[in-house]
């Protein structure tokens, strides 16, 4: 069997950006400034190469700052994407969109579930009340699903009439993964989510299978995210 390729994954600080002037606070109360600069990642493959900014990184004095978990992390997911590009595209594949790819892959994807969901209530809000629902952010995603339809089906009296037959299966998919999600997120150490990738190469879609037992739930919470991560796949160029 050929060996695959080898994907190289190197963490930097973009030094030839425009840098943050931070100020440090020793335990004596002394300021310091010092300049800082953004997390980004070069990858090289098939002697080409690519670079582009960490999702999860923020502005740092050196690359000996930035917690491991977020390289490990995104070092990861972001050799995972390129290896599921080759297995669609073949060994040729170009690098030029993986900044990109990993901008949309390397998302949570319960959030991505989450956000799929909240526009649907959002649309079914803007048909009920249009005025009153422009009163309420549905983008904050520090505010789940379940509490935005509490407050949706408690704000609009006319809101049932909106909320078709399919979307009522979602809604129940959805409350059945959260159970999983969660279960799922107990049993990781350190910094770990799944991401849309995840679901691309089947390994958060096996563990789904190994925790359900009913047949048709299972298959409503596979369709669910497999609609949401359609909607989020289609803004790969």
């Amino acid at each position: 069997m050929k060996k695959p390729k080898k994907i190289t994954v190197k963490p930097f600080l973009n030094d030839k950006l425009d840098p943050i002037e931070a100020s440090i606070h020793d335990s004596e109360g002394k300021v310091t400034k010092e300049l800082q600069y953004p997390l980004y990642y070069m990858v090289i493959y098939n002697r080409n190469n690519t670079k582009f900014k960490s999702r999860l990184g923020f502005y740092y004095s050196g690359i000996e700052n930035v917690p491991e978990t977020i390289i490990e992390f995104e070092s990861n997911t972001i050799e995972k994407i390129l290896r599921y590009q080759i297995s669609k595209s073949g060994e040729d594949v170009d690098l030029r969109g993986l900044g990109n790819a990993f901008n949309i892959l390397s998302e949570n994807l319960f959030q991505c579930v989450e956000k799929y969901l909240k526009n649907k209530l959002k649309l079914a809000a803007m048909s009920a009340d249009s005025y009153l629902s422009f009163m309420i952010n549905f983008e904050d995603w520090r505010n789940p699903f379940s509490k935005y339809y509490d407050v949706v089906t408690s704000l609009f009296g006319k809101i049932s009439k909106y909320i078709k037959d399919d979307f009522k299966i979602e809604i129940e998919a959805y409350n059945n993964y959260y159970n999983i999600y969660k279960k799922y997120e107990k049993q990781q150490s350190g910094f770990c989510q799944s991401t849309l990738i995840d679901w691309l190469n089947d390994e958060h879609k096996s563990f789904i299978l190994q925790e359900m037992n009913n047949e048709k739930e299972t298959a409503n919470i596979i369709h669910l995210i497999e609609k949401a991560v359609e909607k989020s796949m289609r803004r790969i160029d």
